[in-house]
């Protein structure tokens, strides 16, 4: 006997029922967040385990323990992150970006997955951008994160046009972790690119009585004051404690040269730049690369060579460097400011320096070289837009108001020669 006939319901009452329960069944399942955390009670000591091998840093122990859990216990985005955390730990950020998505997936806002995978993203130019979003996304999440303020900082410290928010993020990091040495580095270089040396010499300092013998600090603290006047001995003292810590660091017998020249001491300057040449015979050319040591050491040493007034040995040292780099823009550059030293030379150096203003024009000193070497062949009427252009933004500019009183007595003289 049915169902139907004992309940006295008919067949069409019965399939309304059995589809009426059957969509009960399926809201009450589509109710059930996709996002709901699994269980993992029963993995509470693997988990203690993994999140101890992270805090110690421990990249293979963490890798092991996340593996485990993995397969043993329900996928849950705390597991997937720490995977992904504990393959980049071990050096394989690549594989820990996989597991680190899946865990977003799982869920968008957990905060270990948005910084490490943020953190991995900033390593690279092209995905910075995603990283720093990614930052930013955990900040929201939580605003205290000490984590995530001092890697988007850090991160943000490298752009421009982003650095002086980077020092609010490091800021807030560092009054809870004043001894982060790291941070303190960051802050100083981020400030000094900001063009504040009070505020990044403060931090640089801090780092140094954290780390007395960190001496890339000593050799950046070094040219932040050298560029004070009144303080080059200073930036001598911390230089030499440079290369002391470092003996091999040539950019800090670079720059020791460098301040010397400054100091007006071109002789000495000289003698340094060519044993720094000659001390290291290994540097060889490296063809199209601007950042070629030789090819700076060559190029200071050129311009310390016009500065003690040595002009033939200038150019002899500059044509050099451009029968080996003939595209080299910057050493271009320094024969023409060379030749529009020398009265004779001018014609040679408007070209070359016409050049250089048309690639940079905010190169004011290249500017008014030209102008001055126009100025020098009798062409004033070529000498003056320059002038003007550099005074209409630059209304102060010390050099462009001397040759422009130049040019104004050029031009009464002319104007007397001619009434005469």
């Amino acid at each position: 006997m049915s169902i139907a006939c004992n309940t006295g319901a008919s067949p069409t009452m019965l399939r309304a029922v059995t589809a009426l329960v059957a969509l009960t069944f399926a809201v009450s399942a589509f109710n059930v967040p996709a996002s709901a955390a699994p269980d993992l009670s029963h993995c509470e000591r693997e988990l203690k385990d993994g999140r101890e091998a992270i805090r110690k840093r421990y990249g293979k122990w963490a890798v092991e323990v996340y593996t485990k859990l993995l397969k043993n216990c329900p996928v849950s985005a705390e597991i997937l992150s720490g995977l992904g955390t504990a393959l980049k730990l071990d050096g394989k950020p690549e594989e820990g970006k996989v597991y680190l998505q899946k865990a977003l997936q799982q869920d968008p806002n957990y905060l270990q997955a948005l910084i490490e995978l943020g953190d991995i993203y900033t390593w690279n130019d092209g995905t910075r951008s995603n990283g720093i979003e990614l930052l930013r996304r955990a900040l929201k999440a939580n605003p205290d994160s000490q984590t995530a303020l001092k890697i988007l900082g850090t991160t943000l410290s490298w752009s421009e046009p982003t650095r002086s928010e980077s020092t609010e993020y490091l800021l807030r990091y560092i009054e809870s972790a004043p001894n982060d040495a790291e941070t303190q580095l960051a802050l100083a270089r981020a400030f000094s690119w900001s063009g504040k040396p009070a505020e990044s010499e403060r931090h640089y300092l801090k780092l140094l009585k954290l780390k007395p013998k960190e001496g890339d600090a000593t050799y950046e603290l070094a040219l932040l004051i050298a560029a004070q006047q009144d303080r080059r001995d200073e930036a001598m003292k911390l230089l030499a404690q440079a290369i002391n810590l470092s003996p091999t660091n040539t950019q800090a017998r670079f720059a020791q040269a460098m301040v010397t020249a400054w100091s007006g001491r071109y002789k000495e300057s000289i003698r340094m730049l060519r044993a720094l040449k000659q001390d290291y015979p290994d540097l060889q050319w490296k063809q199209g690369t601007g950042s070629d040591v030789n090819l700076t050491i060559g190029l200071a040493l050129g311009r310390v060579l016009s500065w003690s007034r040595e002009y033939d040995k200038s150019e002899q040292v500059l044509r050099d460097l451009l029968s080996k780099e003939p595209d080299h823009w910057a050493t271009k550059r320094e024969l023409g400011m060379l030749l529009s030293y020398q009265y004779a030379r001018c014609k040679e150096a408007v070209p070359i320096l016409s050049d250089v203003v048309e690639r940079d024009s905010k190169d004011l000193e290249a500017k008014v070289a030209l102008a001055q070497a126009h100025l020098a062949m009798q062409f004033p009427e070529k000498a003056q837009p320059l002038l003007t252009a550099i005074l209409e933004e630059h209304p102060q500019h010390a050099l462009a108001l001397k040759t422009q009183g130049s040019l104004h007595a050029a031009n009464k003289e002319q104007e007397k020669a001619v009434q005469f």
